[in-house]
């Protein structure tokens, strides 16, 4: 799977060469439609620079979701682990031979 990642990220290496070569002319950027704020740029630069744009938005954005799920996933977990400890006070439950299961050891022992 890896390999196919390598591929993947060299194929993307040479398209984005490839376009900066090809497109060196420089071309004058209005960011208001007025003259007094303009910028003359390579075309290469406006379209690396979107592309980066668009690649750091992104990784944001699933940052901050990924930080939303871990939030609700701790809750979880808390909650499972307060329902396990009364189920276990009130003997509802019995904890299996702890030699079979040896992870399990390790977090009933605390």
């Amino acid at each position: 799977m890896s390999f196919i990642r390598w591929i993947t990220g060299f194929l993307i290496a040479v398209i984005i060469i490839i376009f900066a070569v090809s497109n060196r002319h420089s071309i004058v950027l209005y960011i208001i439609p007025t003259e007094a704020y303009t910028f003359e740029l390579p075309l290469y630069a406006i379209g690396l620079g979107m592309l980066a744009f668009g690649f750091f938005f992104g990784s944001l954005t699933v940052w901050l979701n990924a930080s939303q799920i871990k939030r609700k996933q701790k809750k979880q977990i808390k909650n499972l682990e307060k329902a396990l400890e009364t189920m276990q006070e009130d003997k509802k439950i019995q904890i299996p031979a702890l030699e079979f299961f040896p992870k399990l050891s390790k977090s009933v022992k605390k």
